[in-house]
């Protein structure tokens, strides 16, 4: 983001996620005027507001890259596209607190902080949401990322082999 402040991309990133945020506010108010629906999709929903009015879509647009660049580095990570798509939307929802609860631990006599997994249909629906929304940049950035390091790995090796040369 640093090396490309002036694109359009990151504009269009927090269009997505605007696009996102608003049809699940829409979708919560058909809710509440009483239309039937489906209880994954309306807690899926809320999760989406609780996220828009407390962080930054510029803080989950890099979480969610980031997320792609690990995928992409280490695939052995995740073994299935669900196991990302899982570990996704526990890292954005852990973005806020609006998901934390706090428990005692007895031993040690403290309040301890809990986070709150949500249930596997939901973070399925959320993580489908989230890749629709930021993953074809994410595979798209951790591939300029590949091609960079493989960039400057030629030019090390061109580098050596150039010093290898002078003795």
């Amino acid at each position: 983001m640093r090396k490309n402040e002036g694109s359009r991309v990151w504009e269009i990133l927090r269009a997505n996620w605007r696009a996102l945020a608003d049809h699940s506010r829409a979708c919560q108010a058909r809710m509440l005027q009483g239309e039937p629906y489906n209880r994954n999709e309306a807690r899926a929903h809320n999760e989406i507001t609780k996220l828009d009015g407390a962080v930054e879509p510029v803080e989950i647009m890099k979480v969610v890259v980031a997320l792609y660049l690990l995928q992409h580095e280490r695939p052995a990570r995740f073994p299935s596209d669900d196991a990302f798509r899982f570990q996704l939307v526990r890292r954005v929802i852990r973005l806020t607190d609006i998901n934390v609860g706090v428990s005692h631990n007895h031993k040690t006599g403290r309040a301890v902080r809990v986070y709150r997994d949500l249930p596997p249909r939901v973070s399925r629906l959320l993580g489908s949401w989230l890749a629709e929304a930021f993953g074809g940049a994410g595979v798209y950035l951790a591939g300029l990322d590949t091609t960079e390091k493989r960039s400057a790995s030629t030019k090390a090796a061109e580098l050596q082999a150039a010093l290898e040369a002078l003795a």
